[in-house]
């Protein structure tokens, strides 16, 4: 037992022998030099032929007999290996392995007694080191192993596959396996007690080729080099941009429905273009260029904030916002009439609706009034005594008269004027402004037809 392991361990350390007489780097050589990085990859098949030596006594009973008969199980040279690895890093990888060898059936059972066929289907991990030539690497599988002796039945039981190998790259997806050489141990019963065992302690050589398919080189970093000219002043770096903006308000305060324009300056220390957006909490606001208009119809008292943002053509943007103050509209002042002068008849009792010079220049007042408040009316109310004849006639004729001169003398419309008389005991014409929305209190009056001359 002890020479077998001995041989195995021989092998091995010829292998490493051999990668040495090769020269193949170290790893850390390997990255120092800084070559170029080995490929990992993530699948490698290998076939090729395989040789068994079992190093084993077969021990069973023939048909029929009642003795048991041995033989030698010596090499075994007719055989094919195959493997599968899956690489999990650089160097672990899961190895699932078989392999067949036929020791042949003719000749007579004298000649057939030592002649066996042996089968092998194994897993296990595989540890590779992986070099730019030749990658060494030892295997531990375990599985099911298969004893054919040509007289005997043939006997399934566990299995140990322990080794190790050399692989040469051809390429970067083709490898020569230049040698395997794994120790085989299993055992087999092909007769019951107390027929001894028959225990597998053996060798199995393999070579052949390998392909590799997927996965890629680990990074290597490069070399650091000193480098000899003097070095160079390093250039500068670009200008990083400035973007500002600035914004206000004109007015900055409007009565609610009233607008305001927006003015932004945006300012680029690279002069790139720029574009410009606005938008308020309170209105509308209208304008993509450095000018806007906020317009707030229908806007209550409060304050609109406006937010302006500005943009250069590579997507940098800068923000502001502007306070336009709104005020409550301005409460509206009821409208009222307001009296104007009053033309006096009591000077001339002989015509008493005579208008003279006197009467001419308040009405002339008022011509002047009705002028400057071109949509207001006007209300002539005569009156006269209770002892004048036919005062009622007289109060009526005081009035029209005065607006005679008004229509006819001032080019006052006539429709603006409107015609009254009172019950007051006064010789008079007195005048009202009307403006629009206020109303005249005509208590105590009564309309003249326009038609009265």
């Amino acid at each position: 037992m002890f020479r077998r392991f001995e041989f195995h361990a021989g092998v091995l350390h010829g292998a490493a022998i051999l990668a040495a007489l090769l020269g193949v780097p170290a790893p850390a050589q390997s990255i120092a030099t800084g070559a170029a990085p080995v490929l990992t990859p993530r699948v490698e098949i290998f076939a090729g032929y395989s040789y068994l030596y079992p190093n084993a006594t077969a021990s069973g009973l023939l048909s029929g007999g009642i003795v048991p008969v041995t033989s030698c199980l010596c090499a075994i040279t007719k055989g094919a290996g195959a493997s599968v690895t899956y690489s999990f890093n650089h160097w672990l990888g899961l190895t699932l392995d078989t392999s067949a060898h036929i020791g042949g059936k003719s000749g007579t059972p004298a000649q057939r007694i030592g002649n066996s066929d042996a089968y092998n289907l194994s897993i296990g991990p595989q540890f590779k080191l992986r070099y730019h030539r030749l990658s060494p690497f030892a295997e531990a599988l375990v599985g099911g192993d298969r004893l054919a002796p040509s007289l005997f039945h043939q006997d399934t039981g566990f299995g140990l596959v322990a080794g190790g190998g050399l692989d040469l790259a051809l390429g970067h997806r083709f490898s020569a396996r230049l040698l395997q050489a794994d120790f085989v141990y299993a055992n087999h019963s092909f007769s019951p007690s107390p027929v001894p065992t028959t225990q597998v302690r053996g060798l199995r050589l393999q070579a052949g080729v390998v392909f590799a398919f997927g996965g890629a080189a680990p990074f290597v970093a490069p070399p650091v080099v000193t480098p000899v000219e003097p070095p160079v002043a390093a250039a500068p770096p670009p200008p990083v941009e400035q973007l500002s903006l600035t914004a206000s308000a004109d007015p900055p305060s409007v009565v609610a429905g009233e607008p305001s324009t927006i003015t932004a300056v945006g300012v680029s220390s690279l002069n790139r273009p720029l574009t410009y957006s606005y938008s308020s909490t309170i209105g509308v606001i209208s304008g993509t260029a450095a000018m806007a208009v906020l317009t707030t119809a229908g806007a209550s008292a409060g304050t609109a904030i406006v937010t302006v943002s500005v943009f250069d053509d590579l997507g940098k943007s800068a923000v502001t916002t502007v306070p336009v103050i709104l005020l409550a509209p301005p409460a509206a002042v009821p409208a009222v009439t307001s009296n104007l002068c009053t033309i006096s008849f009591a000077r001339d009792p002989t015509r008493p609706a005579r208008v003279n010079n006197e009467a001419k220049a308040c009405l002339d007042e008022i011509a002047l009034d009705m002028e400057r408040n071109s949509t207001a009316q006007l209300a002539l109310v005569g009156s006269a005594a209770t002892v004048e004849h036919h005062h009622d006639r007289l109060a009526a004729d005081r009035a029209t008269h005065a607006r005679a001169y008004l229509v006819d003398e001032k080019g006052i419309d006539a429709s603006r004027i409107d015609l009254y008389i009172a019950t007051t005991d006064d010789e008079a014409v007195s005048s009202t402004l009307i403006p629009p929305g206020a109303t005249l209190d005509t208590t105590g009056l009564t309309p003249v037809s326009t038609t009265h001359r």
